[in-house]
Formats: structure tokens, sequence, C-alpha cells
């Protein structure tokens, strides 16, 4: 008997090409009516990320032999800003890009060394396909000719073609382009065409970065029979559009053209140019929407706005529209907002299906909410340093001060003010803020500084443990979290010192009793920077030094632990005046470095943004009377105070007579571990002097203005310090500065917060109140308490990258009160109910009458995504309505414990994650009944056990996810309840490991995934796939029977075995209990074209 199915493929095959019709044919006639009547095609998904993802599918006429674009506007609420909009991305494209070094990527970067340089547009860097990395199989890295794999793909052969892989930044380009070779015998061409191929601007010339290719995009796919499609690119120029060959800092899909055909050898069809595209129209966003960055010395921005995109048939005339309309975000982020989509017959919109549109969450970023919290006594009249940190484990801040306390030897002490559950509620009872009264003796009596203790989770609980200082002479000490006692009374932190810390505090210079906390390898473990001070000496003296946070797994247990003690080196770059190129012997000049400047300035802050803690110094340049002329060299000396002091007194009685003769802020990036020795280079150096720097750090501070992940480096301008300049991070150094605002007031209390959310931190100051103006834009007060100003940050133009917007008065942030000066308060931000929105307070240092202890400034809407999808409606009414909570809603979410003593990939460590992510908390969806057309089916959504892994690899999801089912209460009197666990080991993470569904009580079925027994090491991950047997086990299962009322039932189980030959290529698995079948397969090799083997039939047998 003949297969019926087969019968049926090719009768429709035979009506089909009888009925085909020529491209001169016309299209059938409108009918406005029906054709109107439809909506625009999407799905959604939670996925296994927790996230809310919407696809629209664009549709498409028919390519050749099935090959056309698969395009899509593709939403999740976790992406970023795009040129559809923020959320949105147009699926369908691809890349590659360049990538950095990694440990987990298989890079050897030496023990202890985690992640490699940033990119820096030179032989250095590595490429990634999509994301993916790519691995050397043949020839050297970036060169012509040489051959890679994708990291999870050992079918794809690329290939890179062409370009310049010099070592010398003047001729190095990195490949023309990229050839990429699929399992089908498909092959897609990146970079070939100048248009899509992106080249660095603002390159050459004294700017030291190469002029290299930085992306390539994919501009040609083509089959194994020459059916092929072509990607063409748009690029702008500081918002112009430019000429495909130009140099530009912006580049956006075009124009899809697909129907082509090559002849191939032994084919008759003559070659034929595709008649079918896909067309892609952009206007450019305002000023206040667009965003511009730097990445390793290169501009990059975002200005243009996709608006609409035009599907066209053979003769030219467009078939469908999708019209793409946008919104300015209610919030105040400044955002485009993708609103509605129509899909309409053409670009006239005369006829259309009714649009899907969006609604976003607005979460307002004014600061209106305020709670209150009165302790009833003098709290923090003494208070002389305060920090935040999450003692408690709970996802809060808490707020911990020093301060004098009578029964401590040292007289001094910590005290915690816990963040509750509660601090979203009101100034009555329960508390937002609760206090303890134990108080925690610190060791030393002077408390200079703030760096003398910190709160750092060392041991990896989770909960910010006590580090600090010991008296002269003696060590540093760490003393684990208890986390909220049960009374007020009962302890914070152990009282012994339990967690290995063992860091020696110099006996001579108070300034040895600093210390900095900061990742300095890139390994997410802290580690402890600090001095040592040595003695003057030609070249660099090894006086600061550091203990690396480390994983000791030689016991039983594994165990938090810190290195040996590791000094630093500073290399300095050539001619810098503090370079030590002069001979040994006493200086002609000097350079003595501080380690603090005015309370711990050498603040730790990823310049670079390779994911490693850099710092910044203050250094002082000496001369001597009687120097030679034009003697600029020096050694380069940490020095404390005294030692300064010694040398100057020593100089004079030479009668060399030093004086200073420059001082500078000093920045140095993070480069590796070797020799035994902690190495940073210098990434910028800027004198005290230039354009109205000062030397009071109190009015400077690392921010990133521009929203690109890189600090920018912003300051109060002397003499008066009303005038607050930013010189922005290239990625290489800092630019010149701009001027951001000018009528500052209160310089030295400044802050910068990014109180849009928009990514960009914007700039608050406390106003001068002179009768009723205010310095903010000359703004009412209307208060005689003294508020905040807020100057927002935004993009700028071609010739001022950042400029900050017209000022806003914020009436609800009271610095001070009438009557009181800004002395008797201390105000700052922190996250004070874990919604990852930084909250204000104010700290107040007296009682007063009309002022509580503690004030508290929140967002007017917490606890909200803001700028996310909550609604989405399309064009016959049905309703997806999405909620969403942070990860720190102790409802939605649980965290692992320990994940630090894991090993997973290439040992990398690994983290438990417990911070304000957003992710889906509950869905419902229109499910209309007889007489009840408003009725909604809901989902309810439970995470547990989040991870990310250091050393490149990055977020691994989460443990399971727990899917709640209300509608079977209706049916079965209980909720209905899938658990979907997930892998979390590379190369499987996300993928399914077992599923469990129940009802109720119920017991559960229990149903595995995919076996991950293939490439558990890393380094065999190209070689997964050779002769060998792999299992899956796929278990459909059913709820419980309604009938029974009782436990889950499993349905059936079946267990796939399948015998694979190289590359992956299945050769037999089983049909039944005792069928079996076997697939015969072929290799096909023509003209050395990458063609795996290919399936030519199935031969069943008992």
């Amino acid at each position: 008997m003949p297969n019926r199915r087969t019968f049926r493929f090719w009768t429709w095959a035979v009506l089909l090409i009888c009925s085909s019709v020529s491209a001169q044919d016309t299209l059938p006639a409108q009918d406005a009516t029906s054709d109107a009547v439809g909506t625009v095609s999407g799905v959604f998904r939670v996925d296994e990320s927790g996230q809310a993802s919407y696809q629209i599918p664009i549709a498409v006429t028919p390519g050749v032999a099935g090959l056309a674009p698969d395009l899509a506007l593709t939403y999740n609420s976790q992406s970023g800003d795009g040129p559809a909009g923020y959320g949105w991305s147009i699926s369908g494209g691809s890349h590659i890009s360049r990538c950095r070094r990694t440990s987990e990527h298989g890079d050897s970067l030496g023990a202890d060394n985690y992640v490699g340089l940033a990119v820096r547009f030179d032989a250095d860097d590595v490429f990634c396909l999509d994301g993916q990395r790519l691995l050397l199989i043949g020839g050297t890295y970036g060169s012509a000719n040489s051959e890679y794999r994708a990291e999870q793909d050992p079918f794809t052969r690329i290939t890179a073609l062409g370009g310049n892989n010099s070592t010398n930044p003047a001729s190095y380009t990195g490949p023309l382009s990229f050839r990429v070779e699929r399992r089908d015998g498909t092959v897609q061409s990146y970079g070939e065409t100048e248009d899509a191929r992106l080249t660095v601007a603002g390159c050459g010339g004294t700017t030291g970065v190469a002029c290299a290719h930085r992306q390539w995009l994919l501009n040609r796919v083509e089959d194994s029979s020459g059916n092929y499609l072509e990607y063409v690119y748009a690029k702008w120029l500081n918002s112009a559009s430019v000429a495909a060959s130009a140099i530009a800092d912006e580049i956006h899909l075009a124009e899809v053209r697909y129907t082509g055909k090559r002849r191939l050898p032994g084919q008759s069809a003559p070659d034929a140019a595709p008649y079918a595209r896909v067309s892609f129209s952009y206007e450019t966003r305002t000023l206040a929407a667009q965003h511009a960055g730097w990445q390793s010395g290169a501009p990059y921005r975002l200005t243009q706005e996709l608006t609409g995109i035009g599907v066209r048939e053979p003769l030219a005339t467009e078939v469908r529209h999708y019209s793409l309309e946008h919104v300015a975000a209610s919030s105040g982020s400044g955002r485009r907002l993708l609103q509605r989509v129509y899909e309409c017959s053409d670009s006239s919109k005369t006829l259309c299906f009714p649009p899907t549109e969006f609604t976003f969450e607005p979460g307002s970023d004014e600061p209106t909410a305020v709670t209150l919290s009165e302790f009833g006594s003098t709290t923090f009249g003494e208070m002389r340093y305060f920090k935040v940190g999450d003692i408690d484990g709970d996802g809060r801040q808490d707020i911990v001060w020093a301060g004098p306390h009578s029964g401590c030897s040292t007289n001094y002490g910590v005290r915690v003010l816990f963040a509750t559950k509660a601090g979203a509620g009101t100034s009555a009872s329960p508390q937002p803020l609760s206090l303890t009264s134990h108080v925690h003796c610190l060791q030393r009596s002077d408390q200079r500084s703030a760096d003398e203790w910190h709160l750092v989770d060392i041991d990896g609980d989770g909960r910010d443990d006590l580090l600090m200082t010991g008296p002269l002479g003696g060590s540093w000490s760490a003393h684990r979290s208890l986390g909220r006692p049960a009374t007020g009374v009962a302890p914070v932190f152990e009282a012994a010192n339990t967690l290995g810390v063992q860091v020696p505090v110099g006996s001579t210079s108070t300034e040895s009793a600093e210390l900095l906390v900061l990742d300095v390898n890139g390994d997410g473990l802290p580690d402890l920077l600090y001095p040592t001070y040595g003695q003057i000496a030609p070249g660099l003296a090894a006086s600061l030094a550091v203990r690396l946070g480390r994983i000791d797994r030689s016991g039983p247990v594994p165990r938090r632990s810190f290195s040996q003690e590791l000094p630093l080196d500073f290399g300095l770059k050539p001619g810098d005046p503090c370079h030590p190129d002069t001979p040994p012997g006493w200086p002609q000049t000097f350079c003595a470095v501080s380690f603090s400047r005015g309370g711990g300035q050498a603040r730790p802050a990823d310049l670079d943004g390779d994911g490693r803690g850099d710092v910044q110094l203050f250094v002082t340049r000496y001369a001597l009377f009687g120097a030679p002329q034009g003697d600029v060299g020096g050694p380069w000396v940490f020095a404390s105070p005294e030692q300064q002091e010694e040398w100057l007194r020593q100089a004079t009685q030479r009668g060399a007579g030093p004086v200073p003769q420059e001082q500078a802020w000093y920045f140095f990036v993070s480069s590796d571990i070797a020799s035994g020795r902690a190495n940073f280079a210098q990434y910028d150096r800027i004198a005290i002097g230039t354009e109205g720097l000062s030397n009071f750090p109190a009015y400077m501070s690392m921010a990133d203005v521009n929203g690109d992940g890189l600090m920018d480096f912003a300051y109060a301008a002397a003499p008066n310090y009303t005038e607050v300049r930013v010189r922005l991070n290239t990625g290489r150094g800092f630019a010149q500065s701009l001027i951001a605002a000018t009528g500052v007031t209160h310089a030295d209390r400044l802050q910068w917060v990014d109180l849009t959310g928009d990514g960009r931190t914007d700039l608050v100051y406390p106003v001068a109140v002179s009768g009723p103006q205010a310095s903010c834009g000359g703004q009412q007060v209307g208060t005689a308490d003294q508020p905040w100003c807020m100057r927002p940050a935004m993009a700028g133009t071609s010739t001022n990258w950042f400029v900050l917007d017209s000022a806003r008065l914020l009436p609800a942030l009271h610095t001070s009160i009438a009557g009181r000066s800004l002395a008797d308060f201390e105000s700052f931000t922190m996250d004070i109910d874990g919604d990852g929105v930084l909250d204000f307070a104010r700290l107040a240092r007296n009682v007063f009458s009309n002022a509580p202890e503690v004030r508290i400034v929140r967002r007017a809407s917490p606890h909200t995504a803001r700028d996310t999808i909550t609604r989405i409606t399309d064009g016959l009414g049905a309703e997806t309505r999405i909620h969403y909570q942070p990860l720190t809603n102790r409802a939605v979410y649980r965290p692992g414990k320990a994940a630090w003593a894991q090993t997973l990939g290439r040992g990398a460590p690994v983290f438990d994650l417990l911070a304000p992510m957003y992710v889906v908390a509950s869905v419902e969806s229109s499910a209309p009944l007889r007489g009840q057309p408003e009725a909604r089916i809901a989902t309810n959504y439970r995470y547990s056990a989040a991870r990310m892994q250091s050393g490149g690899r990055g977020f691994l999801g989460f443990a399971a996810i727990d899917t709640f089912d209300a509608n079977e209460i209706s049916t079965l009197g209980a909720y209905g309840v899938t658990r979907s666990q997930y892998a979390q080991a590379f190369p499987f993470v996300g993928a399914p490991t077992a599923t469990q569904k129940a009802i109720g009580a119920g017991t559960p079925s229990v149903g595995e995934g995919v076996s991950t027994s293939c490439r558990q090491n890393p380094e065999a991950a190209l070689d997964c796939f050779s002769p060998t047997a792999t299992e899956w086990t796929d278990t459909p299962i059913g709820l419980r029977d309604g009938e029974s009322g009782s436990g889950a039932r499993l349905l059936s189980s079946t267990v796939n075995i399948y015998q694979s030959q190289e590359f992956g290529v299945p050769l037999s698995c089983p049909t039944g209990e005792s069928g079996f079948a076997t697939d015969a397969v072929e290799a096909l090799a023509r003209g050395g074209q990458w063609v795996l083997p290919r399936f030519r039939g199935r031969f069943e047998q008992g």
C-alpha cells in the first residue's frame, strides 16, 4: 500500500507547478472590509531566565527553494535600548564582533587570571559569532585563512579572510571578512561588502587607536544549489547618513534582498539577481533619546529609530508594511518605547489590521514617598563614618555607622540600622528601619579614615562581614556577620577573627592602617590592597601589596581564604614625569605617592571595562635645587607623610632645597598576575590645576555620566567650585573636560545618582536658599527647608558629547530644615527596600523638634520594573497582562547557598545571586467564556537558585522554575504545579534536566531531561560527537487522575539511545520495544566545500 502522506505531497506539488503564476500576473483586488479583519501575529512566552519575551514575525513572500529571510521584531524585558525601541531588537540577522579573552573560554591567561584585557582593537582581541566564542583550529588567531569553530557548534567551519594582523597599530586592521560554512552546505559571508563592515571611528594619527574593523555583519547567504540572499546596511556618523565606504559610528540593517541565483558548475540555469526584498526605514531621534559612548578609544552612537518595515514582491510592489509608532517614556527616563505595531497592505496605511498595542510600566522617578523613623534619642550625634551594606542577606541595604562609644576600650564602635520588610511602609509602626543597641568595638581609637573598616562578604554566605584595622603594629581582623539578631542587644558580628584575614598594620604610619577592597584579577572574589611603604630607590619601590581572595579546596570542605602577599608593580608610560629612568643613587627629582588623599581617594573603579578593579593615586613630584638642566626623571616612590617629611629634611640639610613641582592624580588599571606580582599599567594622569582641577578630593567623583559602562571623572572646578566639569572616559584614558553645569552650590556635597533610570548618572546637590529663589535654574523653592537640585544627564552633540539637561528642583528631598545647617545632617543614597532604585536617606546628628533622626525618601512607584511591557493587546482585543517582581521578593525567589563551593567549567568561582533583578511573577491572558467576556487565565511563577560564574561565563540561569496554574482549581480544586529544573554548567546552561508535575500535595511524577554526560570536560567540547552512544530520556507526564483524588500518575516513558558517528549524524535509534531503525548516510565532497554527512534513507528492522 503506498504511503498516503507521500501521495498527498506529490499531488500538491503537481498542482502547484501547474497553477504557478508568473511575475507579470497582477495581484487580486483588495477588499477593504474583509482584508482589515485580523491581527498582527505575535507570540508571548516567559523564557528560562524569567523574562517576558514577545516576537512579531515579519511575513515575507516565498523564496526560491525555501531560502527566505527569517525576520522578526523581538522583545525581551531584560534587553536594553535599540533602534526598534527599548527592549526590542530586529532578529534574523547575524554578526561577528570582537570580544576579550577569558579563562572560562580556555584562554591561557596564567594562574589567578580570569579575564584578559578589554577589547583593544588589536591582535590580542578574539572574535565572537552572535556572542559565541570562535575557537582557533588552524593558523594564527586573526590572520588570513585562519580556521575556527564556534564554541558550541563544532559542525560549522569559520574562516578569516584578508586583512592585516600586524602588531603595529599603524597598519593593523584585523580580518577583512569571514566565511561561515554550515553543515548543510550553506555558506554565509560576513563583512565581505563595505557596507557590512564597521571600522573604528576616530582612529589613527595621535589617538593610538588602530583603524581596525570592529564588526563584521552578515551580508550574504547561499545554499548548496546557488540560491542566495543579501543583507544591505546603512551607516551614520554623528547622526548623519554616510556612504557605505565611509567611517561611521552607527550601523543598522537597511534591506534584505532574496530570490537570487548563482549558476554553479553543471547547472544550466543562468545567474539571476534577487527580485524580492524587505526594507527598513529609520528616522533620527531627538537628542534626549540618543545615546553616545566609547569603547577602547572608539566612539559609538545610537541615534536612529526604526519606523517601518516594507515587504516587496517581483514587481517592486509593496505587499506588506509594518508601521512602528514610538512614544517617550512617561517615567522620565527619556527612553523611546514601542507603543503600536500596524500590519498594513503598504506604507500609506490605508488598509491595516488593528494594531497590537503595548502598555508600559511608568515607574515614575519622582521622589515623593516619605517614611520617618523616630528613635527618641541622639542616635547619630557623634557619627564619624557610615557605610551601607546587606548585613542580614535579605537583599536590602542596611546602614552601619561608627562613632564614639564609652563601652569600648578604644572609645569607638559600630552599630547597625537594619532595613526591614516594612521599608515600603509609612512613618507609623512597623518601622522601615530597625536599630540594634549592640555595639561592636573597633580596634583603633583615632578613626581618621573611612578606609579603616569595611563591609564585605568574605565567607560567601550572602551577608556582609565586618573587616576592620587593628592597632599600629597589629593586623586587620574579619568578623563574620551573624545576620539580624532576634533582639536588639544580641551581637551582629562575631567577636573573634575567624575568617582568615592576615593583613599587617604598619607601626609608623597612620596611613598604613588603611586598606581597599577590590577585585584585582576579575574572579569575583574580594581582594585586599594595602600599603607596605618601601625605601627610596631608583625604579619602583614595592610599597603596595595585595592578597587575592581564593577558594581553598585542599580540605574536605571548600572554604574561602586569601593568598600570600603579592607586591604591586605599577608600570608608567614612557615620558611620564615620574618614569623611573634615572641612574641609581639619590635622585634629582622624585615622586611621592599618597595611598589615601583626604580620606581614601584611592577609590577602586573599573576604568577600562575589563571587569577588574583599578585604582587612582595622588602624586606629588619634587625637584631638588641644583638639578641638571632639563632633568625630569626620577624614581616612582610610595611614601607615607612621615617618610616624605624625612626626605625633605635630609634634602634641605644637603643644601638641595627640594620644592614641589607638580601634583597630579594618577590612574592605573589592573593588567595581570605574573611572576609573583600584581601588575598595573598607567591609564592616565591629570595634573592639578588643569582646567580647574584642584587637590581637594571632596569635589571629585567617579561616575558613568553617559551610560556607556565606563567610569568618567567628574569634579567641581576651582576656584569657586560652582562649575562642574566632566572628563569622559574613552576606554583608553580621559578626554578633555566638558562644562557640564554651572551655578552649582555646596560642591562638597554633590552626588552622582541615576534618578531617571536611563543608565546615566545625574547630578544632584543641595541648593542655596536665598529668599524665594534657589540656585537651581532660578526655580521657586517654596519652602524654608533646603531641597536638592537635579541635573539629568543626556547625550550631547558631536562636539560636546555629554550635557546636563535643564535643572529640576526636588522639593521632597530636604538636605536640611529651616533653622538648621547642612552640618546638622548627613544625606546619602541607598536601596532601602531592595527594588533596585536608590532611595534618599537623611540622618540627623541631633534631635530636633521639627526633624526625625532618619528620613527616607523613596520613588513614588517603588518595586516596579520601569519601562517594561505590562500589557499586550492585539487587534482582536485579546490581552496579556504581565506582572514583575525583583528577586529580593521572598515570595517570588529563593536564593541558593554555597554556590562558590562548586566547581563548574574550568573552575572560575560561582556565586549565588540575590539582587533586584526583575522577573515575571505572574501572567494573565484573555480567555473569554460565555457570559464572561473579560475572563482571564492566570499563571504564577516562582524561581530558585540563580547563579553566576566569573571568568567570562556570566549568568547561569535558575536551578528551578515553578509554574502555578490556577486554572486547575475549577476542575480539581487545587493548583497545578510544574517544576522545571535546569542545568547550570556550561555548555548545558538552560537545558532542562528534569520536570515534575503535581496538583496540590499529590506525589509528583518525574521526567528526566537531556543527559549531560557528553562534554562534561570543556576541553573536549569539539570532540563531543565522536562515535559513541548518547542517551536521552523523554518522559511525557500526566497530572493527577481526576477521579482517584490521589497522587500524580505517570503516563509513559521513552528512552532514546542514539548511536552516532562523527559530527553527530545518527546511525541508529529504537522505534519501539523490538523495532530498530538504521539510517543510511553519505558524505558529499564538492571541491572542498564544507558538506557534512547527509541523511539518505531509513531501513526498519525487527
